[in-house]
């Protein structure tokens, strides 16, 4: 009996005794943890050596992981009527970052692009930069890739079709960059896909983009740059969903978006 009473006491001692050393050990990890200061971040800037890149660059470089190999995709390609037509769209691969943008000219190739197909006809128009890169994480080979590409189009590769409301009415048309006969471009944004780690490419269409409406025209506009659209876009995918942040050269309303659904991976959500 004094023993059974004796335990019934203790219990409820003891168990105050574990809480109290629980909430002492609780907070001194708490008062101890750097992570919760608030510390401002610093940086140092180091010389470096100038790195020559050995191929044509225009203000893109896309980069993916094929395996352990890194991979970039510089340059443009397609048709251009300012520029003319370009077949500079090349990779290069490295074991890292640096490796392969020091890669020599030489060791550049040119993937397997689509055609450009004549105006009348649904497909690819204009010229292409691939501005981000990223691999399906459901391929475990990793050569499934999906490239997101900056489009640029005119009045003469797009002409305005009445039926569809896409393409470009040559119609007060702003000044281009190379003088008062050069047009102004219009940028979109389209997808590509790769089965083969980017060797050749299939083109999925354009899923952001601006029609004829928001075009800023003369004598408003005198940017000599765009006449409209969406363009630059730096994508990030995130499980199901892939964001997508652009440059917007139009009127600020909403933009016409379209989502693209594939086999394997299954929906790409667009944000605008």
């Amino acid at each position: 009996m004094a023993l059974t009473a004796m335990m019934k006491t203790t219990k409820p001692m003891v168990t105050r005794l574990i809480l109290a050393l629980l909430t002492c050990s609780v907070v001194a990890a708490c008062s101890g943890n750097k992570e919760t200061q608030v510390t401002t971040p610093s940086y140092t800037l180091i010389p470096a050596k100038k790195v020559l890149f050995n191929s044509f660059v225009d203000c893109n470089m896309a980069e993916v992981w094929v395996g352990d190999t890194f991979r970039i995709f510089p340059g443009k390609y397609g048709e251009d009527p300012l520029w003319g037509n370009a077949r500079d769209l090349k990779y290069a691969d490295g074991r890292h970052a640096e490796e392969a943008f020091a890669s020599k000219a030489s060791d550049f190739t040119e993937p397997t692009m689509p055609k450009n197909v004549p105006v009348s006809v649904s497909g690819l128009h204009g010229a292409v930069w691939f501005e981000t890169v990223y691999q399906d994480s459901t391929d475990k080979s990793g050569k499934t890739l999906y490239a997101v590409y900056h489009n640029e189009n005119y009045p003469a590769t797009l002409p305005y079709n009445a039926s569809t409301g896409e393409g470009y009415k040559n119609e007060k048309w702003p000044q281009g960059i190379t003088g008062p006969a050069s047009p102004a471009a219009v940028c979109r944004i389209g997808i590509m896909k790769s089965v083969n780690g980017g060797k050749a490419w299939e083109n999925k269409g354009i899923f952001i983009e601006d029609l004829q409406g928001r075009m800023i025209l003369k004598p408003h506009n005198t940017s000599k740059t765009f006449a409209g659209g969406v363009g630059d876009p730096s994508a990030v995918a995130s499980g199901p969903i892939y964001t997508c942040f652009m440059a917007n050269t139009a009127i600020p309303v909403n933009t016409t978006k379209r989502t693209i659904t594939h086999k394997k991976s299954g929906a790409v959500s667009v944000s605008a």
